[in-house]
């Protein structure tokens, strides 16, 4: 029982972000922001989020040429 509970809510999952990705195709755009906490308590984790908000960036340029 649990396994087909899984199931549904693994394909239903599945549906919902291959709707959102077939949005996201038909748009050609995505518009995105990034905020991020630059207080001194966090100085020693700015370096690694801009660094991944530029990878991410990059991922984004592949996958939205456009």
């Amino acid at each position: 029982l649990q396994a087909e509970e899984d199931y549904y809510r693994i394909t239903k999952r599945t549906k919902e972000i291959e709707q959102i990705m077939k949005g996201l195709k038909e748009a050609e755009s995505v518009d995105v922001c990034f905020m991020m906490d630059c207080t001194i308590s966090m100085r020693k984790y700015i370096d690694q989020v801009k660094q991944y908000i530029f990878n991410t960036i990059q991922l984004l340029k592949v996958r939205f040429p456009q």
